[in-house]
């Protein structure tokens, strides 16, 4: 047995966040009260507010250490001292959403006005705020930069520009439609460009294969970096529902934009797309079935190359173990599904920077995505979401220590008398009585081996605190003897053939298996990149003006039309000749398959007579469209039946490698060389 403590606490939970800096514990009643534990929740006072602010507040705890609570008025208050003193700011509005400069501390706060947002600055606590003059789309720039980005919506324009102080402004584009940040990226939408810039870098174009340049913009466009080398762009264009965008990406120095996955489903405005934090090239995105109204979850691991369903580790149990067509299929964002005993929150994909290795996700498996609770299973990857293990076949809660050497879970949809935990990595499970049953409705936990569970309205008031150091009979581990370097993010493909990932074998520092020690408090999983992987078609996406085919081939998009100059441009000397492929910018594989573009003299005879062939297959691209459309209906038939029986409608986007054929097959002019 643990040492395991429960106590009441007189009043009833309304909301509470550990102090990451500070090590603290902070917690609201509902008569807006602000109580502080130093001790793990062992005891707590009363910290009392200049003002009395009525339930529910919000409370936010910077790394620097200081403490903002937002009433749910126009009051807000702050502290840099731990919460021994407060002193009430100036906000002249009720903030809907804020937005920290984590660096500066810094904060921006918006209120909603329609289409319009009033948005505000403070850069001395909420001593001051000043109005900012833009309407929308206000963000702050690039890599922690101090520069605030926005509209400004002039007489006939719709300006660009940012600023530092909120008194002078630098204009940067016009005709601007909507900008998006991400990343280390910023996103800038006019009326006949898309412009992006990279880490503070200047301005320079997306290659778009179609044209925006005539009238009003309606097509929104969002930004999605994860500092690999190349961008994700989502975009509603030629979306046949309101909830579904298309997502591409780019790639060379260029920015050519080329299809990567189509019918991404949209919550809230948002893409339905999840990132693993701190693996470079793995995205997770939920994709619409068209004609069916279902979802599938699908992962890259590959920065958006090549699209396939998500396995599991080990089969799950009942009537779908068999289900050679099935993946899993996540929730992606914190979403609230109907259950019998009201609304049921669940949690969506859970990843972490300094914890690479680790992703906890909530899902079903079978043919589609499920929100029917008793479908709802915990999931578990350990090797950066390469592979993913049932550990529940339930919804659960559950928290992580910085270490990521212990996570503990408890049942998210009932009540329990246990807690279950895991000290390495998911290989077994054991729990913990807590002594009675009760239903519990958050699990935090302070950076060290102490969990604090609260319970819900069913059992109000009891917080449960559970100190996990006897587990580790050892303490604190040695490095030297205790841990072990093993092969990171190296999964088989469909056809058991070892994969690496982004053209790299990379090993991990992991605890063994046998270690009952503690993860001492400055450890890491550190990533060790071995040697690069020979090249192989995972490697690299579609080139501009090619799409990818059901088994996975690059292919013309006939859509899109060549329009190379007819004769060498004055100065240039080389030119490119494409095999339809472009290697990943953020892929380090060497050698291997070579289906990268290759450079030519440009002398007039070969260059004429290539010309000559893209003329013909630009005819017969147009052809071919005419003859599509003539055929459409008998195809929609045919497709529709496919669908139905094979279930292979997520987008021309499932992934299959197969040797291709060297052709050349289009061309890009280069400079002088």
């Amino acid at each position: 047995m643990l040492g395991l403590r429960f106590f009441c606490i007189l009043f009833i939970l309304g909301t509470y966040k550990w102090g990451d800096h500070l090590s603290y514990l902070y917690r609201f009643t509902e008569e807006g009260r602000l109580f502080k534990s130093v001790d793990g929740g062992r005891s707590w006072t009363y910290q009392p507010l200049n003002t009395v602010s009525s339930f529910p507040m919000k409370l936010h705890i910077l790394p620097s250490g200081t403490i903002f609570v937002q009433g749910n008025g126009s009051t807000n208050w702050w502290s840099n001292n731990g919460a021994l003193t407060f002193s009430e700011d100036s906000a002249p509005v009720h903030f809907d959403h804020i937005r920290w400069h984590e660096k500066s501390g810094s904060l921006l706060g918006y209120q909603k006005k329609g289409n319009m947002t009033d948005s505000y600055l403070t850069v001395d606590g909420g001593r001051s705020y000043h109005k900012l003059r833009f309407s929308r789309d206000v963000t702050w720039g690039p890599l922690n930069s101090t520069s605030i980005y926005g509209i400004l919506d002039a007489t006939n324009i719709s300006l660009l520009a940012k600023t530092e102080d909120a008194s002078s402004y630098t204009i940067v584009g016009s005709n601007v439609s909507h900008i998006s940040a991400s990343g280390g990226s910023l996103l800038s939408v006019e009326t006949s460009s898309v412009l992006v810039s990279s880490g503070g870098s200047p301005w320079t174009p997306i290659q778009l294969p179609w044209d925006i340049s005539n009238g009003q913009i309606r097509e929104s466009y969002r930004l999605i970096d994860d500092r690999s080398g190349s961008l994700m762009i989502t975009t509603n264009r030629a979306t046949s529902d309101d909830d579904t965008v298309h997502l591409y990406q780019t790639v060379g120095e260029d920015n050519f934009l080329v299809e990567s996955l189509l019918n991404v489903f949209v919550v809230d405005g948002q893409p339905n797309v999840a990132v693993a934090r701190g693996n470079i090239g793995v995205y997770f995105a939920n994709v619409k079935v068209p004609y069916l109204n279902r979802l599938n979850t699908v992962v890259t691991y590959n920065g958006g190359g090549s699209w396939e369903f998500v396995r599991t580790a080990d089969l799950p149990r009942g009537d779908d173990a068999d289900c050679t067509s099935c993946g899993l299929h996540f929730f992606l964002q914190n979403s609230v599904v109907d259950g019998e005993g009201g609304p049921l929150s669940i949690s969506g994909m859970y990843s972490r920077e300094d914890l690479p290795d680790l992703l906890i996700g909530h899902g079903a498996w079978g043919n589609y995505h499920t929100s029917k609770p008793e479908n709802i299973l915990t999931f578990l990857s350990t090797d950066g979401g390469s592979s993913f293990r049932e550990m529940f076949h339930e919804p659960t809660l559950h928290a992580v220590t910085e270490t990521g050497g212990l996570i503990v879970f408890v049942p998210a949809k009932r009540a329990t008398d246990k807690l279950f935990y895991t000290i390495d990595r998911g290989e077994s499970v054991l729990s913990i009585e807590l002594g009675r049953e009760v239903q519990v409705s958050h699990v935090v936990n302070n950076g060290s081996t102490e969990f604090l569970l609260f319970t819900g309205n069913s059992t109000p008031g009891l917080t449960f605190r559970v100190d996990f150091a006897p587990v580790f009979t050892r303490g604190v581990c040695d490095i030297t003897l205790d841990y072990e370097e093993v092969p990171y993010q190296y999964r088989m493909s469909p056809y058991n053939r070892p994969q690496c990932s982004m053209g790299l074998k990379r090993t991990i520092m992991r605890r063994k298996a046998g270690s009952i020690c503690l993860q001492p408090a400055n450890f890491r999983p550190q990533i060790r990149i071995v040697q690069p992987c020979e090249c192989k078609m995972e490697d690299y996406q579609c080139d501009f003006g090619f799409r990818r085919n059901r088994v996975d081939r690059c292919e013309r998009d006939l859509t899109i039309v060549y329009g190379p100059s007819v004769v060498c441009l004055p100065g240039v000397k080389q030119y490119n000749l494409t095999r339809g492929y472009f290697k990943h910018s953020g892929s380090g594989c060497r050698g291997g398959d070579d289906l990268s573009h290759y450079v030519k003299d440009c002398n007039a005879q070969h260059y004429s007579t290539y010309i000559a062939q893209v003329v013909e297959e630009t005819q017969k691209s147009r052809v071919g469209l005419v003859m599509g459309l003539t055929l459409s209906s008998l195809v929609f038939v045919i497709i529709g039946v496919v669908i139905v029986k094979k279930r292979q409608d997520i987008g021309k986007m499932l992934a299959r490698s197969y040797p291709v054929e060297e052709e050349e097959m289009g061309s890009r002019l280069l400079g002088d060389s």
